[in-house]
């Protein structure tokens, strides 16, 4: 009889276990939830895309953050391009451009290479502004070539020939060159294809030192002039 009772218990535990609905520990719906909403955030938050209003473009100008102000950026030029073609800003609810435009010159003297290029590139979308033609004018003599092509590029459309130089640049081959000396590690060969930052080379000075040598501009590496192991002088040529 002990025995019968023991199974009917079993039975009848087995039962609630079978039968009833087991409910998941809220700790793991947590998790699940934020495998979903974090990534989704991440995203919406750093989209360019995603339109701002007047008062988060201002914050997004100022606030030192250079993600934001290249977005801030991107959204200004969508202003701009919607005011040259009609959709003027009383149609949409925000702000004109106009406002920003101290911001965005500000911002083409940024110690950011990518700030000061995208700020040429926004630049160049309003060809009427005589403030956005200075700034463009001195970015042609910028270190680094990026900005000065997107400076050069951005002229074309004030009708400025002195962007003429650097067009033509734009069609020939460019070379890389050694600012400091050491010798050659992990060097690429012809034929590779780079972007914009990819690591080139890595040069180890007498000191020991190591200075990596990056792609200022994405293409394809058409002859390399050091390989592993080479001494290099400064202002040496290393890739074209």
């Amino acid at each position: 009889m002990e025995e019968i009772g023991n199974n009917e218990s079993r039975d009848e535990a087995s039962g609630r276990a079978v039968g009833g609905r087991r409910r998941t520990p809220w700790p793991l719906v947590v998790v699940a939830v934020l495998f979903v909403v974090v990534p989704f955030l991440t995203w919406y938050w750093t989209w360019f895309g995603r339109s701002l209003s007047d008062a988060e473009l201002d914050a997004y100008l100022s606030d030192g953050n250079p993600r934001h102000a290249q977005h801030a950026l991107s959204q200004v030029a969508e202003r701009i391009e919607d005011e040259r073609s009609g959709k003027g800003s009383i149609e949409k609810g925000t702000g004109g451009a106009e406002r920003w435009y101290p911001q965005v010159v500000a911002l083409s003297e940024s110690p950011a290479a990518d700030l000061r290029m995208t700020a040429a590139w926004v630049m160049g979308l309003e060809h009427g502004s005589e403030e956005f033609h200075t700034a463009l004018v001195r970015l042609l003599d910028d270190s680094e070539p990026i900005v000065r092509r997107n400076a050069a590029l951005a002229l074309v459309r004030f009708g400025d020939p002195r962007c003429r130089e650097e067009l033509l640049a734009m069609l020939r081959p460019y070379t890389v060159k050694a600012t400091g000396e050491g010798a050659a590690l992990t060097a690429l060969t012809d034929g590779t294809p780079v972007k914009r930052g990819s690591l080139l080379v890595k040069l180890r000075n007498a000191s020991g030192e190591i200075e990596e040598v990056r792609s200022p501009l994405p293409g394809t590496i058409e002859k390399a002039s050091v390989k592993d192991g080479d001494r290099v002088a400064q202002g040496a040529d290393l890739f074209v």
